[in-house]
């Protein structure tokens, strides 16, 4: 495949919300790989980076136009890495080699593979997924991957591999094309993470549309590199180039951590993560309303049936009810790993016990105080957000809610199964990406409605202009109005039989 047989227009959002005003590439996805095409003509695909592809254009077009292989790969959404996926089969890359090390050792040259994983790569030189320079061949390492057939035409080399926010995606990376996020906390994540990993000689391509660029994006670069540019404006949309690294010498600065008074709770926070280590006011005002469902408080009982539960108990418990705790609590030391431990698996409760899920769970915030208000709750956080999971996943370690509290990283609730939960709490977004769409909030309430047992509850928050109760009758059963303030709309919703 070279340049000309790629075509953007091929590409689709699918799994994510596809509409008439949602695209999977713009302008910018074209201006970044232009303005780093000398850059890219002539090196080891291995050296390259790309973070914050959203859909492939990136990736794809990196590997279409300059014949690499070996690229490694950040998204922050799940659907994002989906996207990326059906796209390169539908374009003729096939699947991605499977997540683990493929990067060149940043001293030697070589690449480093872990058993297991991936496929070991002897030199820079060589072929990729090669240990003789002979293509196609592998380490024999067992359990690798086989990836796909490279543009170059080498067998054996796969196009690109998703990998997190960590050494492993950026040592000894050369280029790097990033899609600016919105946030300047997530930008400075990302640059702190080029800076601190990749090559001494690394030059950033960074590209946005230019209704979303600020002049302190440039600052947040300028903290992080010696040299930053910008390219002209091209098609409403402009490049910055950065180089230069200034190598940090201290520790990680994300997640964040922040003790919350208001609800005595540590909120912890990775620079993508919706409102940072804050209470954002959708979700004060959803919590004064958990002391309305009666949710169970006990610990969870010894018999595994629901019905042997209430036969144990001789005498029911009434429940204490909820409330945001407005004294302030002192402070207690945390220590948080600065590198996010793999995803929890997905657990199934004994019968027993009530199911709640915090859908869209952002840092955690409601999974922590149902997990710490209700400890007979088995509590699941899901998000579909690398830097929401790896957030909730610091939060429970923070208020030492690890073992009561699993993370998934999900799109949707596509990992649970039908009729598994008694609760499910949410906040849902009012937007797809930069775009104001409610397609991700619909998507959500059929996802609960499946999910829900019958007479189970959701209990959303949403601005009130959006008027979402119809929605919610529609996809899970009977919804009424819990409470309203000038801004937002509390309801809950019982699933129907």
């Amino acid at each position: 495949m070279n340049e000309f047989d790629f075509d953007f227009e091929t590409l689709r959002r699918w799994p994510d919300i596809e509409a008439p005003n949602l695209f999977a590439s713009d302008a910018s996805d074209r201006l970044i790989l232009d303005e780093a095409a000398e850059a890219l003509t002539d090196i080891d695909g291995r050296h390259v980076v790309v973070i914050g592809d959203r859909y492939g254009a990136l990736t794809l077009g990196a590997a279409a136009r300059f014949g690499l292989s070996g690229i490694r790969v950040h998204q922050d959404a799940l659907s994002g890495e989906q996207a990326l996926a059906a796209n390169a089969e539908r374009v003729g890359f096939g699947t991605p080699r499977a997540s683990g090390t493929n990067a060149p050792d940043a001293v030697t040259g070589t690449a480093t593979g872990t058993a297991g994983g991936t496929d070991a790569i002897a030199t820079a030189t060589g072929a990729p997924g090669s240990t003789t320079g002979t293509p196609g061949t592998t380490s024999g390492t067992p359990g690798t991957a086989t990836g796909t057939t490279s543009t170059s035409g080498t067998p054996g080399a796969a196009v690109y591999e998703n990998l997190p926010l960590d050494e492993p995606l950026l040592a000894a990376a050369r280029v790097v094309l990033l899609q600016l996020p919105r946030s300047l906390a997530e930008l400075d994540e990302i640059a702190d993470a080029i800076a601190r990993f990749a090559a001494p000689d690394v030059v950033v391509y960074a590209g946005g549309r230019l209704k979303h660029l600020s002049i302190a994006m440039n600052d947040v670069l300028r903290a992080r590199f010696a040299e930053v540019h910008a390219s002209r404006a091209r098609q409403k949309s402009r490049a910055l180039i950065a180089s230069g690294v200034r190598r940090p010498t201290d520790a990680r600065p994300y997640p964040r951590l922040d003790r919350n008074a208001e609800l005595g709770l540590t909120i912890a926070a990775h620079g993508g993560a919706f409102a940072g280590t804050t209470l954002d006011i959708g979700t004060r005002f959803l919590l004064t309303f958990l002391d309305r469902l009666d949710l169970p408080t006990d610990p969870p009982t010894t018999p595994t049936t629901r019905a042997a539960a209430a036969a144990a108990a001789a005498t029911p418990t009434a429940p204490t009810p909820v409330t945001i705790p407005t004294t302030p609590t002192a402070p207690t030391p945390v220590t948080t790993p600065t590198t996010p431990s793999a995803p929890d698996p997905v657990t199934t409760p004994t019968a027993a016990t009530p199911v709640a899920i915090d859908l869209g769970c952002g840092t955690g915030i409601i999974a922590a105080v149902l997990a710490t208000q209700h400890p007979a709750l088995h509590v699941i956080a899901t998000d579909q957000s690398y830097a929401a999971t790896s957030s909730a996943r610091a939060t429970m370690a923070a208020n030492d809610l690890g073992e009561r509290v699993t993370i998934v990283r999900d799109n949707g609730l596509a990992l649970q199964p039908d009729a598994s939960a008694d609760l499910i709490v949410c906040n849902p977004p009012f937007h797809v990406g930069s775009s104001v769409h409610t397609g991700a909030a619909l998507a959500m309430f059929r996802d609960a409605g499946r999910v829900l047992r019958p007479g189970g509850r959701l209990l959303t928050v949403f601005n009130s202009h959006l008027g979402y109760q119809a929605d919610l009758r529609r996809s899970v059963g009977d919804t009424r109005m819990l409470g309203q303030n000038p801004k937002f709309t509390v309801t809950l919703s019982t699933r129907r039989p």
